[in-house]
C-alpha cells in the first residue's frame, strides 16, 4: 500500500511542478498564461492594458510573417531578408515561424525597432544583442528556449528571459 501512495504523491508532485515549472514568477499579466507553449514577458512595471495592446497587435501579424521573410543559415536566424524588410516597414511586430531556426544570431534585430515579438517554437538559444533595442515593449518567448545570452533583450527585460530560459531547463531535466 505504501508503495502506491507514494507514487500517486510523486505523480501530484511532478504535475504541480510541471504547471508551477512553466510560469516565470511576476512576469504574467493578470489572467494570462502560459499554455500555448509560449510564455509572455511584459515589463517588471506593466501598463495598463498593456496585455491587450501585445494581443492586439500580434493578432494583427499572425500569419503575416513567412520563413522567405527571414534570413537563415546553418540553423541560425541572421535577420530579415529584403522581403522582410519590406514588411518590416508596415509593422512594428514580428512573429518568428516555428521550427525556422534553433538559434538567433548575435545582434540580428538589434538595430530594428520591434516593439511586438513572439518567438514560436523550434528557437533554443538567442545570442549576446539579438533583441537589444529599446522600442521593444514585450514579447513571448517559446518553451524550447534554453539560452538567452547577455543583452539579448533591452535590460529591463533580461531577468525575465533568462528566468524563463532556467525554468525551460530544468523542466527539461526531469
Amino acid at each position: 500500500m505504501k508503495k502506491h501512495t507514494f507514487k500517486r504523491v510523486m505523480a501530484a508532485l511532478l504535475a504541480v511542478t510541471l504547471i508551477i515549472g512553466a510560469i516565470p514568477i511576476g512576469a504574467f499579466a493578470e489572467g494570462e498564461s502560459c499554455d500555448t507553449g509560449l510564455c509572455p514577458a511584459i515589463p517588471p512595471e506593466p501598463q495598463e492594458n498593456f496585455s491587450s495592446e501585445y494581443e492586439e497587435a500580434i493578432a494583427a501579424v499572425q500569419g503575416y510573417w513567412k520563413e522567405e521573410d527571414f534570413i537563415v543559415e546553418d540553423d541560425t536566424l541572421l535577420g530579415f531578408s529584403p522581403q522582410g524588410e519590406e514588411k518590416f516597414e508596415t509593422t512594428d511586430a514580428v512573429v518568428i515561424p516555428k521550427n525556422i531556426a534553433s538559434r538567433v544570431a548575435a545582434n540580428a534585430f538589434a538595430d530594428k525597432e520591434i516593439k511586438y515579438l513572439e518567438i514560436m517554437q523550434g528557437v533554443v538559444e538567442i545570442e549576446e544583442g539579438a533583441f537589444a533595442n529599446e522600442a521593444l515593449k514585450g514579447f513571448r518567448i517559446p518553451l524550447t528556449l534554453l539560452t538567452v545570452e547577455d543583452a539579448a533583450f533591452p535590460e529591463r527585460f533580461m531577468p525575465i528571459a533568462k528566468e524563463q530560459a532556467e525554468i525551460n531547463i530544468n523542466f527539461i531535466d526531469r
